[in-house]
């Protein structure tokens, strides 16, 4: 069996932010106006989940994607992005790692 790495492209992580506020916030206000609580629970546990998403990657950093133990990709670019909440985010270094003996030459 031949294992082969993709690379998976994720969604801006502001546009998720903004979409997080926009439902957050539209869904507390219609809640507030129809005089709901059900509909603002619904709101803070929409807000949380889609958080749960959202994802920094610093350089030399990468994250490898799976989704209920099926491998989905791995995101090596660096930034900030949306990924799918029910994907188990998994870090992972880029960096090269040097060992050094006492026995190099100078």
């Amino acid at each position: 069996m031949k294992k082969i790495e993709s690379t998976f492209k994720p969604m801006s992580g502001y546009v998720g932010l903004l979409l997080m506020l926009i439902l957050g916030i539209g869904w507390v206000v219609l809640g507030l106006m129809l005089k709901n609580p059900v509909i603002i629970i619904l709101a803070a546990l929409t807000f949380i989940f889609i958080s749960i998403g959202l994802t920094a990657i610093s350089p030399n950093g990468s994250r490898v994607l799976t989704l209920f133990g099926a491998y989905k990709g791995t995101v090596r670019e660096n930034g900030f992005f949306f990924i799918n909440p029910f994907f188990k985010k998994q870090k992972i270094s880029l960096r090269a790692q040097l060992r050094y003996s006492a026995y190099q030459s100078k």
